[in-house]
């Protein structure tokens, strides 16, 4: 909670208006540059075989709402498009998060800012919740309670940096962002990494867990990533 309070400030601190001096050189938000890089695996999804760590992972119906929501991404987008505009790590889970200080002062150190730049209020939730089930940081077991932790502390964290914006909205775009980013076009990149022969371990050595567990946990992530997408659009 502390972590995605001290996140959802430093969000809620630059919220419509990002620095000039940082437009230059930064990203200019990672949703598209992602979906683009993953077009090609969700493409590939329905018509390459599924072995292995694929077929624990995506069912056929999986598939086709992967695809779905792929083909509904610029619906997506123009819901997280309508919360302000604020600067973005791009890359805040847990592994870029490092707790610094003791009892009596502690506080929250980011590393590997590559990907900063512009994007939108509640993109930097979506990476701060999604990658870590990905990773299996967090296990799908304990998911609701980080969710709904996550998202209360950067509720508040916003607040405490004088956003007052409308909560309903930033949920709807939390879900949008976290359903096109980890769902769609991260699980397209991971699906043309493992489906490569060269490639095919490459999640069990950057995650560092056996694939069948990978498989367990991403088979029950993948419906509940493609829910929060399908209930933005239906309720957008």
């Amino acid at each position: 909670w502390r972590t995605a309070r001290e996140l959802g400030t430093f969000n809620g601190h630059f919220a419509g208006r990002v620095p000039d001096a940082v437009r230059p050189w930064a990203s200019r938000g990672r949703l598209l540059d992602w979906l683009v890089a993953g077009a090609a695996g969700v493409r590939k999804m329905s018509v390459a075989p599924r072995p292995g760590l694929l077929g624990r992972w995506l069912s056929d119906e999986s598939v086709k709402r992967t695809q779905r929501l792929y083909d509904q991404r610029d619906a997506l987008l123009a819901v997280v498009g309508r919360l302000p505009e604020t600067f973005c790590h791009h890359d805040a889970q847990g592994r870029n998060l490092l707790s610094v200080g003791d009892e009596h002062a502690r506080g929250t150190v980011a590393v590997d800012w590559a990907m900063a730049g512009s994007g939108r209020l509640g993109e930097d939730l979506a990476v701060y919740m999604g990658v870590p089930l990905q990773f299996l940081d967090v296990e799908m077991s304990d998911q609701v309670e980080f969710e709904a932790a996550v998202i209360d502390g950067y509720i508040a964290g916003l607040r405490n940096a004088g956003w007052s914006g409308d909560e309903t909205s930033l949920r709807l775009g939390y879900k949008a962002a976290v359903s096109l980013l980890v769902g769609v076009a991260l699980a397209g990149v991971w699906f043309s990494s493992i489906s490569d022969p060269a490639g095919g371990d490459f999640p069990e050595h950057v995650i560092g867990r056996p694939a069948a567990e990978i498989g367990d946990q991403w088979a029950r992530m993948q419906p509940y990533l493609l829910d929060l997408g399908e209930e933005a659009l239906l309720s957008a």
